[in-house]
């Protein structure tokens, strides 16, 4: 067993090396835990996930987290544009 952050070098050299783009998507709860947020719909998922398939994704515009650098795509197609950076949806954020 390896360290995790081996695993994430070992990753991140895989995708180089295979030019893979990996991407995180929220299905789950937005603006808070459970209780005090809700439920990513459905619908909007789907035209997230339509929208990396189709490789319209990767021409979108982002915005780039201060901490992690993670890439928020600032519009998808049929998705509330708040709903794209979670600090956009928490209180304590703002």
């Amino acid at each position: 067993m390896l360290h995790p952050t081996k695993y994430a070098a070992m990753l991140a050299e895989n995708m180089k090396k295979h030019d893979a783009t990996g991407w995180l998507v929220n299905t789950g709860w937005s603006g808070g835990s459970y209780g005090s947020g809700k439920r990513i719909k459905l619908a909007y998922t789907w035209k997230i996930i339509d929208g990396i398939h189709s490789g319209k994704l990767l021409e979108a515009n982002y915005t780039k987290t201060e901490i992690f650098g993670l890439e928020i795509p600032t519009e998808i197609e049929g998705v509330p544009s708040k709903i794209l950076d979670p600090a956009n949806t928490v209180s304590y954020y703002k």
